[in-house]
């Protein structure tokens, strides 16, 4: 893998495309010319941080890797050292090494501490940063996603080819998960009413619609999180951590609900001849980036000035 070039060129090729980390609230330096090119002509915060999260996956396991990793991880979390003590970072250190979900858990209850403004901010980013961050755990845990033993791999990259197809003919799923999770977040604004009781039965009923996907043990952890206190990103932000650890029929099951609650969405926004139309495209074969192309002109055409500012 060729090594990236060094920093100080960094600063004139990500001024010469435009954007900078500060676009993404994330480490970009790692990333390559023609990719941060290609981030650079992605719309939207949301959208490059799924362009992000796809260059980090293709990134092979390095020196470069590894670099890229404490460089996105040491960004994503530096909020941490503006409302946790020496000793609060110190046991949220050891916590990642032996406990995962008690740090995740962890994270959300310091990420309360931030004014309703900065914490918006993290709380956008930190489905891409705990994937970064969690990531090597998840792999290991996940056998689909193993390459398998050391003495196997010789034999075994053939079938990571086959592997490399099956990932690729689901990535779209994963896109169209992703973009769901952004636009049906500000179409029904997530779990994120004053009101504790509705926000409760809100809760219930994407458990019961959406969400149902989710094991019992993971409905539960979501109603717990809910009774601490937790607001909607944090409640989305361990939905994805669900979906990002499903494999099988559950993966296949959250797809399916997260497809139709984006045509649904599609529905309330443009109506249901342009949802139609939208579906007949994207069943046609048409690209996201083509998609999203539509979505612009039909949002352009919208004179709800309410529902453009919810696309």
């Amino acid at each position: 893998m060729t090594a990236p070039p060094a920093s100080d060129n960094r600063a004139t090729r990500t001024e010469r495309e435009g954007i900078n980390g500060q676009d993404v609230g994330v480490n970009i330096e790692w990333l390559t010319d023609d990719q941060l090119s290609e981030l650079s002509e992605t719309e939207g915060r949301p959208a490059r941080l799924v362009k992000l999260k796809q260059f980090y996956d293709a990134l092979e396991d390095s020196k470069a890797k590894t670099e890229a990793t404490n460089k996105i991880v040491e960004q994503c979390y530096d909020w941490l050292s503006e409302v946790v003590s020496e000793e609060e970072k110190s046991e949220l250190e050891q916590l990642h090494e032996a406990n995962h979900e008690e740090c995740h858990k962890k994270v959300h209850e310091y990420l309360n501490r931030l004014g309703e403004d900065k914490k918006g901010q993290i709380e956008e980013k930190l489905p891409f940063c705990e994937h970064v961050w969690y990531g090597q755990a998840h792999k290991h845990e996940n056998p689909e996603n193993d390459s398998g033993k050391e003495e196997e791999k010789t034999e075994a990259k053939e079938e990571n080819k086959v592997d490399e197809k099956k990932e690729e003919e689901h990535h779209e799923h994963h896109h169209a998960k992703k973009r769901w999770v952004h636009r049906h977040r500000r179409d029904h604004d997530h779990f994120a009413h004053d009101d504790g009781v509705h926000e409760h039965h809100e809760l219930e009923d994407y458990l019961r619609t959406h969400l149902s996907w989710l094991t019992d043990e993971q409905k539960a952890e979501m109603r717990s999180l809910k009774a601490e206190g937790a607001g909607k990103e944090s409640l989305r932000s361990k939905a994805m951590q669900y979906l990002e650890q499903s494999t099988g029929e559950q993966r296949n099951e959250a797809i399916k609900q997260l497809v139709s609650g984006c045509r649904e969405l599609l529905r309330r926004l443009f109506g249901a001849e342009a949802a139609e139309e939208l579906k007949q495209m994207r069943e046609s074969g048409t690209t996201f980036e083509e998609l999203e192309v539509k979505i612009g002109k039909l949002t352009e055409a919208l004179d709800d000035e309410g529902k453009r500012q919810k696309v």
